[in-house]
């Protein structure tokens, strides 16, 4: 596709030079395939692993590298890659939607990630979005980092979950009180005092007394 303008000129668009990175070599064979169909985009080289794709990058100076990073050794290539060519993009493909390696991998400064389920779906798009200056996550990237920022918001700050009467009842029992001193002091039934009981340990994932004493003490409801 030439660039629109005049007739008579002979200005083409840059072709965005690629080094794939996978151990697997029929991954790498179908990324190629996919890359060189479109029509300004070339695979200049492929690597199965860590040290060999520095020295590709080294000696093509690509514009972006598609890696496969399964371990802390691929996110330090990425920031040996982004250290030494700043002008070098780097797309991560991972078969791990753990939040954890996404954030890593973020933080590392890929400028997307993408589950390898999808990858033959969402490449280009993503190399597309990387060259713009956009960052590029695919969809189950993203729900992963959104649960996960929910339930890290959840965990700050989990007594606001909690009534008052919770958290007299787990400071009673943090106080080492049995069912029936609590019952009476609450003025309920012995019973009621166990389904309560039994209701907050589910609430709060706690499965024992132990648990629920440990958490009073952790969010500070009790001082140990």
């Amino acid at each position: 596709m030439r660039i629109a303008g005049g007739g008579s000129s002979n200005m083409t668009t840059k072709v965005i030079k690629v080094v794939l990175v996978d151990k697997h070599q029929m991954v790498r064979a179908g990324l190629r395939h996919l890359i060189e169909q479109q029509p300004h985009m070339q695979v200049v080289a492929e690597s199965n692993d860590s040290r060999s794709a520095l020295e590709q990058v080294k000696e093509h100076v690509p514009d972006l590298v598609l890696l496969d990073i399964p371990d802390e050794n691929r996110l330090n290539a990425v920031r040996q890659i982004l250290a030494n060519y700043p002008g070098t993009k780097v797309i991560a493909l991972s078969s791990d939607p753990a939040p954890a390696l996404i954030e890593d991998a973020l933080e590392a400064g890929v400028s997307g990630y993408v589950l390898k389920e999808n990858a033959f779906e969402e490449v280009i798009r993503a190399i597309q979005a990387a060259m713009a200056g956009k960052l590029y996550l695919c969809p189950e990237s993203t729900t992963a980092l959104m649960r996960n920022r929910q339930q890290k918001t959840a965990d700050a700050a989990p007594d606001k979950r909690l009534s008052e009467r919770e958290k007299l009842l787990l400071r009673l029992v943090a106080d080492g009180l049995h069912n029936k001193e609590i019952a009476s002091l609450l003025e309920v039934t012995t019973k009621s005092v166990e389904t309560y009981r039994a209701r907050l340990q589910k609430k709060l994932n706690c499965v024992s007394t132990a648990g629920l004493i440990r958490y009073s003490i952790r969010e500070k409801i009790v001082v140990a």
